[in-house]
C-alpha cells in the first residue's frame, strides 16, 4: 500500500511500506536500498533424468517416456528432489514523491516519501518441468507449482504465473523450446499449446497446480515430428531453464 501523498509522513510510515527495523534510521531509505521492478530472467539449472516404461495395450506393445525433474512428492519417474525453485517478481515500485525522487545518498526530504510505493511482489515456487511421451497415446509437457492457480480444467487459457514463459534449453532428443504460459500461445520447439490446469494436494507439499501443455506432436513415430531416436535419451546432469518475466 502506497504512502499517502498527502498529510504528515511519519517514520512508522515509512517502516511499514518499505521494511527495515528499529530503531529506524533514515539512511536505510535511500533509493539503491529500496525495492525495485523486476524486469529481468531468472535461470535455473535443476538436475535431470529420464526413465522409460514398456506397456501392452491390445497386441501391441508401447513406450511411456518421462523426462525431466519434480518433487519426490509429485513424481518418482524422473529426477526428483526434495527441493523446489521459488521466482518472484516485484511490480509498481514509484520511489518518486512530492518533492522528487528519494535520493541515492545525502539529506533525504520527509517529502520524498509522500505518494511513494513498494509496490507488490507476487511469487511462485516451481516443483518440476518435464516432458512425458507416450508412444501409444498423447505426449505432455507438465509444469509443477505451488498452491491451487487459476481455474481447474481450464483449457488453452494463460497459465497463471508471474512470469511470461519458460525457455527450456535443448535435451536430448528434445530442441530448445518457450513453454508459453501468460502471453502467446504459439508452438514452437517441442510446446505445440497451452492445454489444461488441474490442482492436486499432498501431504508433503500441500496444494499444488499441474500446468499441462501439448508437445508438438501426438504421434511420436511420425516421421515429420521433427525429433530423432527414441525420445528422452541422454536426460542427466543439469538442464538450463531461463524464467522470462
Amino acid at each position: 500500500m502506497a504512502i499517502s501523498s498527502s498529510g504528515a509522513v511519519s517514520f512508522a510510515n515509512i517502516q511499514t511500506e518499505y521494511g527495515g527495523s528499529n530503531p529506524i534510521s533514515l539512511n536505510e531509505y535511500y533509493s539503491g536500498s529500496l525495492p525495485s521492478n523486476t524486469a529481468s530472467t531468472t535461470v535455473i539449472t535443476p538436475t535431470v533424468s529420464n526413465t522409460s516404461t514398456n506397456y501392452t495395450s491390445g497386441k501391441s506393445t508401447f513406450t511411456r517416456y518421462a523426462n525431466g525433474w519434480a518433487h519426490s512428492s509429485i513424481r518418482t519417474d524422473v529426477s526428483n528432489t526434495t527441493g523446489s525453485i521459488t521466482v518472484n517478481e516485484r511490480s509498481g515500485v514509484d520511489l518518486t514523491g512530492n518533492s522528487g525522487a528519494i535520493p541515492s545518498s545525502g539529506t533525504i526530504d520527509m517529502n520524498k516519501f509522500r505518494g511513494t510505493s513498494a509496490g507488490t511482489n507476487e511469487s511462485i515456487i516451481i516443483y518440476g518441468i518435464m516432458y512425458y511421451v507416450d508412444t501409444g497415446a498423447s505426449n505432455y509437457i507438465y509444469i509443477y507449482t505451488d498452491g491451487h492457480r487459476g481455474t481447474a480444467a481450464t483449457s488453452n487459457a494463460a497459465f497463471p504465473t508471474p512470469f511470461v514463459s519458460l525457455s527450456c534449453a535443448a535435451k536430448g532428443d528434445f530442441p530448445a523450446t518457450t513453454i508459453h504460459c501468460t502471453s502467446s500461445n504459439t508452438g514452437n520447439g517441442s510446446f505445440q499449446s497451452r492445454y489444461q490446469i488441474t490442482h492436486s494436494n499432498n501431504s508433503t507439499i500441500g496444494n499444488y497446480t499441474v500446468l499441462t501443455s501439448s508437445l508438438v506432436n501426438n504421434s511420436w513415430n511420425n516421421a515429420g515430428n521433427g525429433f530423432s531416436g527414441s525420445p528422452g535419451t541422454s536426460w542427466s546432469g543439469t538442464w538450463s531453464i531461463t524464467v522470462n518475466h
